[in-house]
């Protein structure tokens, strides 16, 4: 099995996926920024092959990487970063090389906290009470709906990046002012209640429930 690891040197405390990959008799294939000689040792021996790339944000670059060593060690089996920064990349390079794992059409039920919620409520699961916000408008419509205090965040995001605890009038001023502001353009926004405060206000969320808030 040829496994190409997106990466391999960083989170560091992640080599060790590596290494224990080559434990199991897998082909290791690196593909990362960092030279070769700054790799630890141990994870060194873990990669048959270490390809790198000025920036794994270039995503050209690193087709061109998988390509030469599809070519050299031929197909491809799996495609990982381990890393959620990485997973649009992860997904074209699937899409592009045919590897098992999600594509690129997989991406908007994975990433976006909206279609996420769809799938855990049809599954069964409890979640906490959200609301989209597609323009600066629907934040007022979002809080007069599910009421202070909400945590607001990207819909399309990751950890804890541009995440803001809506607890008063001054900080829903301040989400419209970013929501509003983005270099990029408006972006969609998440609202749901804050974990905190579930059973509180009705009495019957259980703190179970917590893991599910930012779906």
């Amino acid at each position: 099995m040829n496994y190409i690891v997106i990466s391999p040197y960083y989170p560091h405390n992640f080599q060790k996926f590596s290494i224990e990959l080559k434990n199991q008799g897998i082909n290791v294939l690196g593909i990362g920024e960092e030279p070769y000689e700054q790799l630890d040792q141990r994870l060194k021996e873990a990669l048959t092959e270490y390809f790198r790339v000025n920036s794994l944000d270039d995503v050209d670059e690193v087709k061109r990487a998988v390509a030469f060593l599809y070519h050299k060690h031929g197909h491809i089996d799996r495609i990982e970063s381990q890393n959620e920064h990485w997973m649009e990349l992860d997904a074209a390079l699937r899409t592009q090389f045919n590897v098992f794992g999600l594509k690129e059409h997989d991406l908007k039920k994975t990433k976006h906290k909206s279609e996420m919620k769809k799938y855990f409520e049809k599954a069964g699961v409890p979640v906490v009470p959200g609301f989209l916000v597609k323009k600066e408008g629907d934040i007022e419509k979002g809080v007069k709906k599910l009421k202070l205090p909400l945590i607001a965040k990207p819909d399309n995001g990751v950890g804890a990046s541009a995440t803001y605890k809506l607890k008063d009038k001054c900080k829903i001023i301040l989400v419209r002012l970013v929501f509003s502001n983005k270099p990029q353009g408006p972006q969609n926004m998440w609202l749901f209640l804050c974990p905190e405060f579930k059973a509180a206000r009705s009495g019957a969320w259980s703190t179970t429930i917590t893991f599910y808030a930012f779906f």
